[in-house]
């Protein structure tokens, strides 16, 4: 009977941590990789292929994706209410209501979920919310890439031609910002602030990776940064300085699930007057499906 006792224990125990281990799944995989704090990982959230732009930028605490609700929801195809009273945002999208519960100004932040209901984060005004529990109700699917500090996420309207145009802008800018690092005035001159600091091809990749493909990034790398002695600012791999912030008559060229062709005119003063450059931007998405510029093409004066 003692044996028989003990085995139960144990097994109780066991079955204990496996449930305790299944309930952290979900939110424990978030946290940062080992050797890194998770104030360096800032996590991209990657939509329907294309990464989200967020104010204040998402972050993990305690294990928890956190990232502003509103846009989020919005994108997902939900309608968002604020009571600024009882600091409460409510989240509706067909017969399904979410409440996000922000804790009085006095207590600081606990996650918990309680099936539509969970708690929320007040930051800059805006409040913020568990990524996954939100996907879980409003998205289609979501994967966390924990090395690379993505989440991929599906669901809501499918993105749109002027969607397409505005990431691959914002690319281009990310772009100069980092190409034309030491040229401050011309970047003042834009509007642009210098990129962070970036001593490994590693910074650079997080800088740039949800935009542009792995063998940019690291051509960028090797001309700009790893060579610092042949590196002229304001000058790009391919010796143009295309400035996405004058760059007019972006349109889409091409659009299927497996390319995406964009382009855009950059003015410029000719030997006649002002002549347009023709600048064509390739987008596939990668193996995990999100969108990535493979190719830019910039082709002559006309």
């Amino acid at each position: 009977m003692r044996r028989i006792g003990r085995k139960m224990f144990f097994l109780a125990v066991a079955l204990s941590l496996m449930l305790l281990v299944s309930s952290e799944w979900s939110e424990a995989q978030l946290a940062a990789p080992p050797g890194r704090s998770s104030a360096e990982r800032r996590p991209v959230i990657v939509l329907n292929g294309l990464p989200m732009e967020f104010a204040p930028h998402p972050r993990i605490e305690r294990g928890y994706i956190l990232a502003p609700v509103r846009p989020l929801a919005e994108a997902l195809g939900a309608e968002v209410t604020y009571d600024n009273k009882s600091r409460k945002a409510v989240i509706r999208r067909d017969n399904l209501c979410l409440e996000v519960q922000a804790a009085p100004l006095n207590r600081k932040w606990q996650p918990w979920e309680r099936g539509t209901r969970a708690s929320g984060k007040i930051e800059d005004d805006r409040m913020l919310v568990s990524v996954y529990w939100l996907a879980r109700h409003l998205g289609d699917g979501w994967v966390w890439d924990r090395e690379t500090a993505t989440g991929f996420l599906r669901g809501g309207a499918p993105w749109r031609d002027e969607d397409y145009v505005a990431f691959t802008r914002w690319a281009e800018i990310l772009w100069m910002r980092a190409a034309a690092r030491e040229n401050t005035k011309l970047l003042k001159e834009r509007g642009l602030q210098p990129p962070p600091t970036i001593r490994r091809e590693e910074d650079l990749q997080r800088f740039l990776g949800a935009y542009w493909s792995h063998d940019n990034v690291h051509s960028l790398w090797e001309s700009r940064y790893a060579d610092k002695e042949s590196a002229v600012a304001g000058r790009p791999v391919d010796g143009v300085v295309i400035d996405a912030t004058t760059v007019h008559s972006w349109r889409i060229v091409s659009r299927t699930p497996e390319e995406v062709q964009v382009e855009g005119y950059l003015s410029g003063a000719g030997k006649y007057g002002f002549l347009d450059q023709k600048v064509t931007y390739v987008l596939r998405p990668d193996g995990k499906g999100a969108f990535k510029i493979q190719e830019r093409r910039v082709g002559a004066l006309i």
